[in-house]
């Protein structure tokens, strides 16, 4: 049942995860119901990492065609290894944030391209394209003892800049390779997604995974068996 998945949810003022009894992530039954009965005087809560593939949510989402056609998992990952659930299961989340919500600045794992369709609510984005003076700053943002204290944008330079994008319900979108983003939730919103890689973005996939390694992000947070 959906109910008794484990969802990693996240206390957005802290950054840190809700956990349950003896120290396990919490189950869905348990957020959907503080979704349903939060007044404006509970933490916000964030739930950005629930992937589906292996649940019966699976045969209801669907990535966009053009997705299906280029991501590496369904042309090139081995159908045998596919077929024993041996690969990267990345590629259909569920994200439900309250409103109030916010991830900060990030390149999504591997330089993988992302899609989003939004169901209900809103989300707002802010990107900076991934030019070699914004991944160099963000490189070094990443790694600062002051990260937390330090709104990304400022260390911009001309050309560089921020923009916003409004994503509403029925709407899709696709984030494209190494594009350095922040997420806003205004009003609690339901979201389905996926990550994939391609060959249009090798290089730029490969320059993420190197940053990856230069900051020390943890295999937890990296694509699966990159």
């Amino acid at each position: 049942m959906l109910c008794l998945i484990d969802a990693q949810v996240i206390e957005v003022g802290q950054q840190t995860e809700i956990l349950g009894p003896q120290d396990k992530p919490i189950e869905l039954g348990d957020y959907a119901d503080y979704l349903k009965n939060c007044t404006k005087n509970h933490k916000v809560l964030n739930m950005i990492s629930l992937e589906v593939s292996n649940s019966a949510l699976n045969g209801r989402i669907q990535a966009p065609s053009i997705v299906r056609q280029i991501d590496w998992i369904d042309s090139i990952w081995p159908l045998d290894r596919r077929a024993k659930g041996d690969y990267p299961r990345v590629q259909k989340y569920c994200l439900a944030g309250m409103g109030g919500a916010y991830t900060d600045f990030h390149i999504d794992f591997g330089g993988t391209s992302v899609w989003y369709h939004v169901i209900s609510g809103q989300k707002v984005f802010y990107f900076v394209a991934p030019t070699t003076r914004s991944l160099q700053a963000y490189q070094a943002w990443s790694s600062s003892p002051n990260q937390a204290n330090t709104f990304f944008p400022d260390l911009l330079q001309a050309p560089d800049r921020c923009f916003k994008y409004e994503l509403n319900p029925g709407e899709t979108l696709i984030i494209p390779s190494g594009w350095i983003h922040a997420v806003y939730t205004p009003v609690t919103s339901l979201v389905f997604g996926g990550n994939f890689l391609h060959c249009s973005s090798i290089l730029r996939q490969l320059q993420v995974y190197a940053i990856e390694c230069k900051t020390h992000v943890g295999i937890a947070y990296r694509f699966p068996y990159f």
